[in-house]
């Protein structure tokens, strides 16, 4: 009969497990890239108590993910009882554009001696796109999709056109502006299916011969494709 087992220092930091063990990488939807940010719970064993978000580094591979949160989930007295204590960090990944697998480092920042390390395997998610059209004849809901990334395609990730809100321009100030152009103008808007700049967003000014182009020089906006708010 024979068995294999792992042996490590009781003493030392090591990553314990990580969820989720796969993510997406960034994906185009409708012509744009789509960054697609996973939260990941790393559980790592003996991890010094106390620390804060602002003192630790994860990298993943060369980038640099967001540090959410730190929890000491058990602790003990570590010159009694060895490998007991646990902290639990969680950790927005970085968008990544190929697949393999990324190493991710946890820094403190400070100690250059300390790190522990763990594995992420990067798989290219469903075309979703064409996964609701071909299938469903729907529309891809790419900001469920910004929001809570997944590797699957899925139906619920498919939305009726009817469903998207309709955009509305709620408030305009100043109301007024030079003839010659420059003035500043922010528009108070819902239901706008925009959420960034690269959404290639066009205004344009008056009618007809004296139509004219704005200049769109930033783009707020919260929620859904169904519902949203912005400016």
């Amino acid at each position: 009969v024979s068995l294999v087992y792992a042996l490590f220092d009781g003493t030392l930091p090591r990553v314990v497990s990580r969820l989720p063990t796969e993510a997406p990488t960034s994906v185009v939807v409708y012509s744009k890239p789509r960054d697609l940010l996973t939260q990941f719970s790393i559980l790592i064993a003996n991890f010094p108590l106390g620390k804060s978000p602002e003192d630790v580094v994860a990298l993943f591979g060369s980038k640099v993910g967001e540090v959410v949160s730190i929890r000491d989930s058990s602790t003990c007295d570590a010159t009694t009882v060895l490998d007991c204590a646990r902290s639990v960090i969680t950790v927005v990944g970085p968008s990544i554009g190929s697949p393999g697998n990324k190493v991710v480092k946890i820094q403190l920042l400070g100690d250059l001696s300390f790190e522990v390390t763990t594995m992420v395997a990067y798989s290219p998610p469903c075309d979703i796109e064409e996964y609701c059209r071909n299938n469903f004849g729907l529309l891809a809901n790419y900001r469920k999709l910004e929001a809570s990334p997944l590797i699957a395609c899925d139906q619920t990730y498919c939305m009726e056109e009817s469903a998207l809100g309709q955009p509305v321009v709620e408030t305009v100030s100043p109301s007024y502006g030079l003839t010659s152009g420059g003035t500043v103008v922010k528009l108070g808007l819902t239901n706008l299916p925009a959420f960034s700049l690269a959404d290639s967003l066009t205004i344009t000014v008056g009618s007809g011969a004296r139509m004219a182009y704005a200049q769109v020089v930033s783009l707020i906006q919260t929620g859904t494709l169904e519902k949203s708010t912005g400016e």
